[in-house]
């Protein structure tokens, strides 16, 4: 492992920075591996987030989130990030997006899931990382019916 990565930074070569990866992932070394990657870019990112999207480590699987949202695959690193019940990371991947749809999609799924533990505060929060997405009949509409009108006001 020192050798491939005394390699890796004089270049950018895609089999080195696999091959690196690989043994970061086998060590789960979370810290490494997101060095290697935001660091050096040249490997096949969306085998390595499907890789990790099934590691036992959450901060592995919010790396695979990562380089979802890196290559557009916003609505995957969105589902990944709920299953996780990392909540901010999907409403960072909303915002990311750019995308209407996502956007509300992850407000209703506050505002209706029963598995979010704290839904009037991540409904709030949404609405403050994703408001240039958000419209305001759907806001207010999903507000009303839920009881959240404190947390969609002023």
């Amino acid at each position: 492992q020192d050798y491939i990565a005394a390699v890796q930074p004089n270049a950018n070569i895609p089999q080195v920075n696999e091959a690196l990866n690989e043994l970061l992932v086998e060590e789960e070394d979370v810290d490494g591996l997101r060095s290697s990657i935001e660091h050096y870019d040249n490997f096949d990112q969306i085998a390595l987030a499907q890789k990790l999207e099934h590691h036992h480590l959450i901060q592995m699987r919010r790396i695979a989130a990562t380089l979802y949202n890196k290559n557009g695959r916003f609505k995957q690193s969105i589902e990944l990030s709920k299953k996780d019940g990392m909540f901010t990371d999907a409403m960072e991947s909303a915002r990311e997006s750019g995308s209407r749809d996502l956007a509300e999609g992850l407000l209703r799924y506050f505002a209706t899931s029963e598995d979010v533990p704290c839904g009037r505060e991540c409904f709030s929060a949404c609405l403050y990382t994703c408001y240039e997405l958000l419209r305001p009949d759907v806001v207010m509409e999903l507000a009303w019916k839920k009881g959240y009108m404190d947390f969609a006001m002023p």
